[in-house]
């Protein structure tokens, strides 16, 4: 019978090793964790790394406090779980409702909102903002030691995200999500990609 960490296992042992799988589901007794369908949004600040090369670190905590606040407020506004802060990178979990109509609607409100933040970075600071979204099933849960935990998500629809937040600024929606919001050429300002969990 397959554990919750052998489901862990299975979905981090595609993009890290084997060490690094054992060393993050080292949580001692039971592993209190659930597979949920959401919605996942990572964004990414781009032009980031030319920021700190051509700016002071006054200039470049400005930016980098202005785009945290500006992508928690779009989450929070949104309904949005915000997970984590990774320089660059934000992710953000969704859990709709499984019908199409209800995530239609959410994406709707999600790219509305954060639309306006990454047309607001790249007229002012010179750095522009990347959105990604995917849909799909994820691992949801707390990860750790007994002694450095953190709740979070793993699984394709993050991976996909995160990847796609760094395709381009504006919003860059994943082919699923898409199909399920009938979101196919119906809005100028998205990009539709192909699905990117792959390893």
């Amino acid at each position: 019978m397959s554990t919750g960490r052998d489901r862990l296992k299975s979905i981090f042992g595609t993009y890290v090793g084997s060490r690094t799988v054992d060393e993050m589901t080292s949580t001692e007794g039971d592993f209190p964790h659930r597979e949920i369908q959401s919605i996942c949004c990572a964004t990414n600040l781009q032009g980031f790394d030319a920021l700190c090369l051509n700016a002071d670190s006054l200039q470049i905590e400005q930016v980098l406090d202005g785009y945290y606040a500006r992508i928690s407020e779009a989450i929070l506004e949104t309904d949005g779980d915000l997970n984590n802060f990774a320089g660059a990178i934000t992710l953000s979990f969704y859990q709709p409702r499984l019908t199409s109509t209800d995530q239609r609607s959410l994406v709707t409100r999600i790219v509305s909102v954060l639309d306006k933040v990454a047309t607001t970075f790249e007229n002012s600071n010179g750095v522009r903002v990347g959105v990604g979204l995917c849909t799909g099933r994820l691992v949801y849960g707390r990860l750790g030691s007994p002694n450095r935990a953190t709740v979070t998500g793993f699984g394709p629809p993050r991976v996909c995200a995160t990847r796609l937040a760094r395709r381009g600024s504006g919003i860059n929606l994943c082919e699923r999500l898409a199909e399920i919001c009938n979101w196919a050429g119906a809005s100028t300002s998205i990009t539709v990609h192909a699905h990117a969990a792959d390893p």
